[in-house]
């Protein structure tokens, strides 16, 4: 056998191998819960019904996806049903996809489940509109609610171009940050590094959480490596500044 057609098979078995990996790289042991909150895009908070004011339709949305995330919207379903069964909920939710919506957006829409998705949530203190996840779930979180959460933000806002890089980024999502920065801590991650474009004005203002994962994490994730540096600015994020880890006050 030629000595290049043996690598070329060296080559696919090894794209084979790391393949399957993350493909039996599924969710952990840990609440369902944990899983949804973390795919859950908190645009300035988790938005909250108005008790002055609520209409029939306020807390109806559970949540909205892009029409380019149709696979995280599917994943999203997927634990949606596993969450309703834990919680013992119906599961009578509404799925309305791009083609029935004005601006092929997909949309999940039940009042009662987005109650209780809700009751993980306390209104901040400066908008009352907005939530963040309560203290006493963040203490509540088992390791394994910990990794759910983890391999729940990472189908949503991760490396969705290789599926194995360390970082999350999404646009004025602050409050999940501050919980991926303390759940990775706590998790055995190192090298944590926050970097934001707030300093330039703009909006949205984009987010980027860059982390050496630990070998529990790898495993149920199918993140494989640091982003290096040169990764991270050939993404178009060169004008990002690394800033202090984010945390809630």
């Amino acid at each position: 056998m030629h000595k290049l057609g043996f690598l070329f098979i060296l080559a696919g078995l090894s794209f084979l191998l790391s393949a399957s990996t993350i493909a039996q790289a599924g969710p952990p042991a840990g609440r369902a819960r944990f899983e949804l909150l973390g795919m859950l895009d908190e645009y300035e908070g988790r938005s909250l019904p108005d008790p002055a004011h609520s209409a029939p339709s306020d807390g109806f949305l559970i949540e909205s996806f892009y029409g380019s995330e149709v696979a995280a919207a599917n994943h999203f379903e997927k634990v949606l049903r596993e969450f309703c069964v834990e919680e013992s909920l119906p599961q009578n939710w509404k799925r309305l996809d791009e083609k029935e919506t004005e601006g092929g957006h997909i949309f999940f829409g039940s009042t009662e489940i987005t109650a209780a998705i809700n009751t993980s949530f306390t209104a901040d203190p400066r908008d009352p509109l907005h939530g963040v996840v309560a203290a006493e779930v963040l203490r509540s979180a088992t390791r394994a609610d910990m990794l759910r959460y983890v391999a729940g933000a990472y189908v949503r806002f991760g490396d969705y171009q290789s599926a194995h890089r360390a970082f999350f980024h999404a646009a004025n999502n602050f409050s999940k940050f501050c919980v991926l920065t303390d759940f990775l801590s706590r998790l055995g991650c190192r090298h944590l590094r926050f970097y934001d474009d707030t300093d330039a004005g703009t909006a949205p203002s984009i987010l980027v959480l860059t982390f050496r994962p630990s070998l529990k994490v790898k495993a149920v994730t199918g993140i494989r490596r640091e982003l290096t540096a040169k990764e991270l600015k050939a993404m178009d994020y060169s004008h990002l500044k690394e800033k202090k880890l984010p945390h809630f006050n």
